[in-house]
């Protein structure tokens, strides 16, 4: 049988491109058949089955047919294309019909998310999207083309680094322009016309785009396959016109120019996209205001629907868009510190406020000038994502903002030595420390400073003393308070965010060892014989932990550089009445 494909190759306008049906693949996955088919005509032959196309409609004798979803393999001789059928597309029409409110608690997902945040991880295997693109089949879904606008070429290419085992199909895309301000009219919309599913919208853009298959008044199904498998979501849908339609005898693709929001796209199933035109949905402005020794100063404003379905991929654009405002403001790779204060305003009326120091790192390979923006921009990004799959409670994000100053010459220091003026003391005593620390311009620090120890400690035993920057202090933290970091409710989640440790302190912290229980969040320090035993037999439940330590005294000390290395001196406890020791 023979038939038309629409599609748009060049600007607005829909062309019809003649099929012939080559056969049908019966249950080729698990109840879904798949017709092959194969693209005629001059403008096939030179492009071929272009990125893009995916949700571009099939008619034979003038009925809908389906949608091009599928790709045979790359550089291929013959322009074959894969069609699913509309019968199944149309059942997503119906899941949204049911749809519910969907808020599901990931509590493992979010343990890491905040362990990343913390410094026990680095987490970047946490914000990659790979969703199973059939790789041992020869005919396999489309990846998304995923449109980058507004992005420097080193944000790109750490993109494409990034994505590589997932190949998506990346093109470099600009605003679209021509259309009259205030016109509002969608009719133009039809079968075949491009379609973008928004991730991010602004002066930085991230969308995917496709094709429609198929308008019933303002609702519309495309893309013919899932773009991130995610069920139902709450995704901006935008208008996208085609600059050009470039060949390749890898993978022709379609270089769109995006549009105005026009609607919402609702469902993300494995047929294909369901959205309807009209309202938007909720939207989170992003502010990033930057500036630099010389007092200049960029700002960069954009919109991310944080949808909690898309959790596990919403957080990863964002921090994309973040990095490209980072290093588009730097306007260089030389040296330099950033010192970024985040303000997060969340649930009509919660706040947070964050602020960290990163002074660039030598690391190999040429990303190495981004490393201080690829660490503070992780960091928020994890804040964001260990909210998105708290489960506690549902967040809305209502806004973000970022201040990031720009501060000349990476400004670090290692804490190498320590040293004190005895090696046993009693409680109320004071402790005088020395501490050096070297600074990676080969410049030695050296910092004093006396503490006074508590008086209720106990009569024996021993006392850490432990000094180090913040992220080497949280790590030393979360293996021996586990349960200081493992939430019981949202308000105890967001108390362990909002107190974290800053890289640009220098920390004091003093340990006492004695036997102690942690019920959930409680600390419970030496308590009677009986009682640790009793509470002892339930570690098994996972409620109780046995805490062979406790913190008696905590400081910190503001600097100008950020601190690495941490150093442990182990004293004794002497009885305050005798001298003696216990």
């Amino acid at each position: 049988m023979t038939g038309l494909a629409k599609t748009v190759l060049f600007g607005e306008q829909i062309e019809e491109i003649q099929i012939e049906v080559v056969d049908v693949l019966r249950n080729y996955y698990p109840g879904q058949d798949v017709v092959l088919v194969r693209l005629l005509g001059p403008q096939a032959e030179r492009i071929g089955v272009a990125a893009g196309m995916s949700g571009s409609p099939v008619y034979i004798e003038g009925r809908l047919l389906g949608a091009i979803a599928y790709r045979f393999g790359t550089f291929s001789k013959d322009p074959l294309a894969g069609v699913v059928p509309v019968e199944q597309m149309l059942p997503i029409i119906q899941r949204e019909e049911r749809r519910a409110t969907l808020w599901l608690p990931e509590r493992r997902v979010s343990d890491r998310f905040l362990d990343t945040w913390l410094g026990g991880s680095q987490g970047e295997d946490l914000l990659l999207p790979f969703p199973d693109q059939g790789l041992g089949q020869s005919l396999v879904p489309w990846p998304p083309l995923l449109v980058f606008t507004g992005f420097s070429e080193s944000v790109l290419s750490w993109v494409r680094r990034t994505l590589q085992a997932w190949a998506p199909a990346i093109a470099v895309g600009g605003q679209a322009s021509g259309r009259v301000e205030g016109d509002t009219s969608l009719d133009d919309l039809q079968p075949g016309s491009p379609v973008a599913l928004v991730l991010v919208a602004g002066d930085a853009t991230v969308e995917a785009v496709g094709t429609v298959t198929w308008r019933d008044g303002e609702e519309i199904l495309a893309f013919g396959h899932s773009v991130f498998d995610a069920g139902p979501i709450a995704l901006p849908m935008a208008r996208v016109r085609i600059a050009t339609t470039i060949p390749s005898l890898y993978a022709s693709e379609k270089l769109p120019l995006i549009g105005d929001l026009i609607g919402t796209f609702y469902q993300d199933r494995l047929t294909g996209t369901f959205g309807k035109l009209g309202p938007l949905p909720d939207l989170t402005p992003v502010k990033v205001r930057c500036w630099g020794a010389d007092a200049s100063e960029r700002t960069y404003n954009f919109r991310v629907a944080l949808d909690p379905s898309l959790r596990t991929v919403i957080p990863f654009y964002l921090r994309v868009a973040l990095i490209n405002a980072l290093e588009s403001s730097r306007m260089s790779g030389g040296d330099y510190s950033l010192r970024v204060r985040s303000y997060l305003d969340l649930n009509g009326n919660t706040s947070l406020s964050f602020e960290n120091f990163y002074a660039r790192r030598e690391t190999a390979g040429f990303l190495s000038p981004m490393e201080d923006v690829l660490r503070s921009t992780m960091d928020i990004a994890s804040a964001i994502a260990s909210l998105m799959f708290n489960p506690f409670q549902p967040v809305r994000f209502d806004s973000l903002r970022l201040d990031v100053e720009f501060l000349p010459r990476s400004r670090q220091a290692e804490v190498m030595h320590l040293w004190y003026d005895r090696t046993s003391v009693s409680p109320g005593d004071s402790l005088s420390i020395v501490c050096t620390l070297l600074t990676n311009d080969g410049q030695w620090r050296t910092i004093q400073r006396r503490i006074v120890l508590p008086r209720n400690l106990p009569e024996k035993g021993r006392i850490a003393v432990n000094v180090g920057g913040g992220t080497d202090l949280n790590r030393l933290d979360m293996r021996n308070f586990p349960n200081r970091f493992q939430p019981v409710n949202f308000r105890h989640l967001l108390r362990i965010l909002s107190s974290r440790r800053r890289n640009d302190q220098l920390y004091i912290q003093v340990t006492v060892s004695d036997a102690g229980l942690a019920l959930g969040a409680k600390e419970l320090p030496a308590p009677p014989p009986s009682l640790l035993a009793m509470f002892s037999a339930r570690q098994s439940a996972g409620d109780v932990r046995g805490l062979p330590a406790r913190i008696v005294l905590e400081e910190c000390i503001p600097l100008d550089f950020e601190v690495t290395g941490i150093q442990t001196a182990t004293l004794l406890l002497r009885s305050e009445t005798s001298g003696q020791e216990k």
